[in-house]
């Protein structure tokens, strides 16, 4: 078996079909089994999957784990060679996971890739991929407007065009392809993480061992919510829970400190920005 393609799904029904369609009409020239972990759904999304692609291997939760634990759950019944992690609010655009499996069969020296996302447009660019690890610069980067990211990655881009992918420091989790003998050796998701920065330890796991993600951007894929980031966002209390456990579990108590400080005057600026607006 060539990949495993992993879906979690937590009652997005009409999203979850709609990107089982587009991963069954499109993916060809690999062997791949589709794997849908449900967290414990409400509505009908078990029933209408096996009724609709009862090809698929449907594995139910009787609890919301959250999006690490459901895909190493997901894992746990897999066999591919390579594991490729998709939303369940995506629809490919092209091959997309066959461009990104000869990618890394092609290239020993990366181990975690992940495509080009897009909005419901399929034209507009949606994050995909950040260019440097949560840290104190990448807080002073948000609180200057992005600016020193913004230099860093159009010199990344000129690469891009030029080799067809560029290293990042992580991938979005809505698109990430790994290998099985990586995830053996390193381990999969944290499942103290519940959502929002497990893939961002991951990847950082990965990088402190040597290896390295990259961003394919031959690799189309539209993301429904990768437009989606917001104060409201930021302030969410599975996002503060998931930045707060990335950074206790890889930087000192001091550094978290001074980076927490950094990204509070940053949300000050944000709110006052907001407030003058009206």
């Amino acid at each position: 078996m060539d990949v495993s393609i992993i879906i979690v799904n937590f009652n997005t029904r009409d999203l979850t079909l709609q990107c089982l369609k587009s991963v069954y009409s499109i993916t060809n020239g690999l062997t791949f089994e589709v794997i849908v972990v449900d967290n414990a759904s409400k509505d009908d999304s078990v029933l209408r999957i096996k009724q609709l692609f009862p090809q698929t291997i449907l594995i139910q939760s009787d609890k919301n784990l959250g999006f690490g634990c459901a895909n190493n759950l997901g894992y746990q019944s897999s066999k591919g060679e390579f594991i490729f992690l998709l939303n369940s609010d995506t629809i490919l655009i092209n091959n997309a996971i066959k461009i990104l499996w000869q990618f890394l069969k092609n290239h020993d020296d990366i181990a975690i890739v992940g495509g080009q996302l897009y909005a419901k447009d399929g034209l507009t660019k949606v994050h995909s991929y950040s260019c440097i690890f949560p840290s104190i610069f990448m807080e002073i980067d948000q609180l200057l407007s992005h600016r020193l990211t913004a230099i860093i990655d159009k010199n990344r881009q000129k690469r891009g065009i030029k080799d067809g992918f560029f290293n990042v420091a992580y991938v979005t989790g809505a698109d990430m392809m790994l290998r099985r003998s990586d995830i053996e050796t390193l381990g999969f998701f944290d499942p103290t993480f519940f959502l929002y920065f497990e893939e961002t330890e991951l990847a950082y796991r990965y990088y402190v061992n040597g290896k390295i993600s990259a961003f394919v951007s031959e690799s189309k894929i539209i993301h429904l919510e990768g437009g989606s980031f917001s104060i409201s966002k930021i302030r969410s209390k599975f996002f503060i829970d998931g930045r707060n456990k990335y950074f206790r579990i890889n930087h000192s108590f001091f550094y978290h400190k001074i980076a927490n400080l950094i990204w509070f005057v940053t949300l000050f600026f944000l709110f006052a920005k907001n407030i003058f607006k009206r």
